[in-house]
C-alpha cells in the first residue's frame, strides 16, 4: 500500500499594509477593472435603457408610426430608375424618415390639441377595449361605462376573397340618431356608414354602422410618405385621407383595410384589404324636393363576384327624402344573398325584413312546404324608440 501524505503549510494573515496584500489588490485590479460602484453605473443605465426602449414602442404604437414603418420597409423602391443596393437603402431611409417625422407632428398634435375641437367618444356603438361589456340578452350588449345597449341582429354573413360579407341591423338605446336610411330612426344596418364634413373647423365625422361618432381632426397620415390628413382620437387607430381617385375619401385601418367614401355625399363606395381585394356598393339615388340627393344601398358585390341585394318598398323609399329628425319608416323587405353550395341546383338564400313603426322583424332563409318563413327573430320598441320585447326563433 502506497500512502501519499500532503502538508500543508500554515496561512500567514495578511495586513493591508503587507506587500503581499498589495500585490494580490493589484492582481484583482488588472483581472477585474469594474469595481462595484462601476456596476451600480451599468445597472441603473440598463435601466433607463428599457424605460426608453418601453416609452418609445408605446409612442410609435400610438402615432401609427410603426405601421409606416412596416410599409416603408415592405415597399418597393420608386425613387430610383436604376434599381440597386443602394438606391433601395436610400429610398427605404427616406421613407421611414418622413414617417418618423409625421409620428412627431402626431405626437405635437396630441400634446398640443386645438382648445376649440372636441373629440368627445360617443355613448352609441361597440364597446371599447378600455370598457366592460356585459351581455344582457342573446342580441344585446351593455356598455358599462356608457350605460349604452347595444343590440345586433344578425342576418347573414359568409367568407370569401377578401374582408368578410356580414350584413346585421344595430340598435342603440343612447346617442343621436345614426341616421342611417331604408331603416327605422333609431336602427342602423351594416355599410351604411358615411362621412360628414365640417368646413368651418376642418373636421371630419365618421359615423360607423353602429352608430357611434368618431371625429377625425387634422394631422398628418402614416402610409410609405407621409401625407396631410385627419386623424382620429387615441385608441382609434384609424386615418383618413384623400383618395388616390378625385372626389373620393379613405379611411386606412391599423390592419391595412381600406374604406372608400364619396367625398361630396359622404356614403361608402367600395370595402378593400392590404392584398387588394375589393367589394363594391352601388347605391340608388333619390331626389328631394329641395334637390338634395340621399343615395340608398342596393347592391353589394364581393371580390369573387357574389351579390347581396336589398329589396325596398317603392313608397318608403320616397319617404327617406323626410327630415332625419323625424321617425322614417323602414324600407328593406327582402334581402338575397348566394346560395350555399353548386349554384346550379340551388336557389338564392332569401330573408325577409319587415319593419314599422313598433317592431322589426327578420325570418331565417328557412322555408316551409308552402315556401314561408319558419323562424322569425321579432324586436319590439315603444314610443321614444326603446326595445321593450326580443323574441327569437318564433
Amino acid at each position: 500500500m502506497v500512502v501519499t501524505q500532503l502538508r500543508l503549510g500554515n496561512s500567514a494573515t495578511l495586513t493591508p499594509g503587507d506587500a503581499s496584500c498589495e500585490a494580490r489588490k493589484d492582481r484583482n485590479t488588472r483581472l477585474f477593472p469594474v469595481r462595484k460602484r462601476h456596476w451600480k453605473v451599468v445597472r441603473r443605465l440598463c435601466l433607463i435603457g428599457i424605460i426608453l426602449i418601453t416609452n418609445t414602442s408605446l409612442l410609435l404604437n400610438q402615432t401609427g408610426a410603426t405601421i409606416a414603418i412596416d410599409r416603408a420597409v415592405q415597399s418597393p423602391s420608386k425613387t430610383f430608375l436604376a434599381a440597386g443596393p443602394t438606391a433601395v437603402a436610400t429610398s427605404q431611409l427616406a421613407s421611414m424618415a418622413k414617417s418618423i417625422f409625421g409620428m412627431a407632428a402626431n405626437l405635437f398634435l396630441m400634446l398640443c390639441p386645438d382648445e376649440e375641437t372636441s373629440t368627445t367618444l360617443s355613448p352609441a356603438g361597440r364597446p371599447h377595449a378600455w370598457q366592460t361589456p356585459v351581455r344582457v340578452t342573446p342580441y344585446s350588449t351593455l356598455n358599462m361605462a356608457t350605460g349604452n345597449v347595444l343590440t345586433e341582429v344578425p342576418v347573414v354573413s359568409w367568407q370569401g376573397l377578401g374582408r368578410p360579407i356580414s350584413f346585421s341591423f344595430f340598435h342603440n338605446t343612447m346617442g343621436e340618431d345614426a341616421g342611417a336610411l331604408l331603416v327605422p330612426t333609431g336602427w342602423s344596418h351594416s355599410y351604411s356608414r358615411r362621412l360628414i364634413y365640417d368646413g368651418v373647423a376642418d373636421t371630419w365625422t365618421l359615423i360607423t354602422d353602429e352608430g357611434e361618432r368618431i371625429l377625425f381632426t387634422s394631422g398628418f397620415v402614416p402610409q410609405p410618405w407621409v401625407v396631410s390628413g385627419w386623424v382620429a382620437p387615441p385608441g382609434y387607430h384609424m386615418w383618413l385621407a384623400e383618395g388616390q381617385t378625385s372626389g373620393e375619401m379613405e379611411l386606412l385601418y391599423k390592419n391595412q383595410d381600406v374604406d372608400v367614401f364619396d367625398e361630396t355625399y359622404g356614403y361608402l363606395l367600395r370595402v378593400g384589404d392590404a392584398s387588394g381585394n375589393w367589394h363594391t356598393l352601388y347605391h340608388d339615388s333619390i331626389e328631394c324636393e329641395n334637390n338634395e340627393a340621399r343615395f340608398v344601398l342596393d347592391v353589394i358585390i364581393d371580390a369573387a363576384g357574389n351579390e347581396l341585394s336589398l329589396s325596398t318598398d317603392t313608397e318608403a323609399v320616397e319617404n327617406q327624402c323626410e327630415d332625419l329628425g323625424a321617425f322614417r319608416p323602414g324600407a328593406i323587405s327582402l334581402i338575397t344573398v348566394p346560395p350555399i353550395g353548386h349554384p346550379d341546383r340551388l336557389k338564392d338564400r332569401e330573408y325577409v325584413v319587415e319593419m314599422d313603426e313598433n317592431e322589426l322583424a327578420v325570418s331565417t332563409a328557412r322555408r316551409d312546404e308552402f315556401d314561408d318563413p319558419i323562424y322569425w327573430s321579432r324586436f319590439q320598441y315603444d314610443e321614444s324608440r326603446e326595445l321593450e320585447r326580443q323574441t327569437d326563433r318564433l
